[in-house]
């Protein structure tokens, strides 16, 4: 049976030039060619104690980049819901981790303008190993930890089998985060 998205018509919120919130619309079409709007997506990098990036593979059933594997977990900010609260929601609908927003660190936002997403990228502590995540939603088929170095020669090696990005810059300053949670 072929993976459905549950809210592929849900409103999401939609943002002017200057990122000013404006009427909500749905996700079908401010993701759509054309109709490209500015909107809201949150995601979130896992990382451990040992400064490991947790990377996910995606569901071939999904419609956008199937089989890829990501370094975020994350959605789109559905109408009426914060930025941190998606990025909370969206962990655990993923991969079962359960987190108060209070518990997620803003690392960056801003906007790209490709796909027109106002973004926040938050980082979250994850204590639990591999065999604690649970991939209820069927968007997550795998998971492995990796450590910066190797994640980024592997996307180096394989850019086609990645779909997401890790900077070294970001990684930079979630090094520095976690330097303050030990």
């Amino acid at each position: 049976m072929a993976f459905t998205p549950k809210f592929k018509d849900e409103l999401v919120e939609c943002f002017d030039e200057d990122g000013t919130r404006m009427h909500p619309r749905y996700r079908s079409e401010v993701c759509s060619e054309g109709t490209r709007r500015w909107h809201g997506v949150a995601d979130v990098w896992v990382v451990n104690r040992d400064g490991m990036i947790l990377c996910t593979q995606r569901s071939p059933a999904v419609q956008n980049n199937p089989n890829k594997w990501q370094t975020v977990s994350g959605g789109h900010v559905k109408y009426g819901v914060s930025f941190v609260d998606t990025a909370a929601g969206e962990l655990h609908e993923e991969l079962g981790i359960k987190v108060k927003p209070e518990n997620l660190y803003l690392i960056e936002k801003g906007k790209y303008e490709p796909s027109k997403h106002v973004f926040e990228h938050y980082v979250f502590l994850f204590d639990g190993g591999l065999k604690n995540l649970q991939f209820s939603d069927g968007e997550i088929i795998d998971a492995k930890w990796y450590a910066f170095d190797v994640y980024e020669k592997n996307k180096g090696k394989y850019p086609e089998k990645w779909c997401s990005n890790l900077s070294p810059e970001n990684y930079l300053k979630i090094s520095e985060w976690l330097k303050t949670q030990n």
